[in-house]
């Protein structure tokens, strides 16, 4: 896997978790077409309560590529950043260790100021998994005026 400075099909979001035993270093996601139409309707549908004052986020059901263990992230991220465009070889998110958790409930929150959150449950032990919040609208090219 490497950074890449112009646009990819995928990012590496960092990632954690509260587990006292299992470990999570990155996310990825992938960022096709259909990711982008999807994310945009799903702005679309908060950019009128983004101004409520109890509004936190809007969450769906929905899931990255995969949590991993690995800590490849602080690798190719700079300690101030949070995602990064990569490019992936055939096969190689197979290659990375995932967390000892089998993961479970997963879900995608999009923040009032439009940032993008991934969060999963491990399904026998409740630890929390989630990524760094990233910015949507970057991604997705998006100008809502909001």
């Amino acid at each position: 896997m490497k950074n890449s400075k112009t646009p990819t099909a995928h990012i590496l979001v960092r990632a954690f978790t509260n587990s006292e035993w299992d470990n999570c270093g990155f996310a990825l996601v992938c960022i096709d077409e259909e990711w982008k139409d999807t994310v945009l309707t799903r702005m679309g549908y908060i950019a009128p309560f983004v101004n409520e004052l109890y509004l936190c986020s809007h969450v769906y059901w929905d899931a990255p590529m995969g949590f991993y263990a690995d800590h490849i992230a602080d690798e190719l991220l700079d300690s101030n950043e949070n995602w990064a465009y990569v490019t992936l070889e055939e096969g190689e998110p197979e290659q990375f260790f995932l967390p000892e958790n089998k993961l479970d409930t997963f879900q995608f929150a999009i923040s009032k100021n439009m940032g993008g959150t991934y969060k999963a449950y491990g399904k026998y032990t409740s630890e929390e998994f989630w990524t760094a919040e990233f910015n949507l609208a970057e991604l997705v090219n998006a100008d809502l005026n909001v």
